[in-house]
């Protein structure tokens, strides 16, 4: 998915991927070692999803996208880049207030917990 240069083809390549993904891998194991992989593991997925959110956004796909990625943005409420991707799909979406208070909210909660602004990244969206 990855390699490929067409978006649609992309997203659909993250979409089979992610559907092989039943869970939680390990969920009845825990020593260091496991729980380190684990921790691996559901980062490469969050990977994933996030390359998955770039190449859909890239092929106009905001509506079919915006309930995964606010999902995934409230799991993950620092994610810079999936703040943006929020903003865009709401933005496709015809809904730029949406966008804007996605925005003011990172900007806030970055500010308030980890005591920095959004990067440029964030800010160029």
């Amino acid at each position: 998915a990855r390699a490929s240069a067409d978006p649609v083809e992309a997203a659909a390549l993250f979409e089979r991927a992610l559907a092989m993904w039943p869970g939680e891998p390990f969920v009845l194991l825990d020593t260091p070692w496991v729980n380190e992989v684990r921790g691996v593991l559901l980062e490469e997925r969050l990977s994933v999803e996030l390359d998955r959110y770039d190449v859909a956004l890239r092929a106009g796909l905001h509506a079919e996208l915006l309930v995964d990625i606010c999902r995934a943005h409230a799991a993950n409420p620092l994610d810079e880049r999936l703040a943006g991707q929020l903003m865009l799909a709401h933005y496709g979406c015809g809904r730029q207030a949406d966008a804007l208070n996605v925005y003011h909210q990172m900007r806030q909660r970055l500010a308030d917990e980890l005591g920095v602004d959004p990067g440029p990244a964030l800010r160029q969206v």
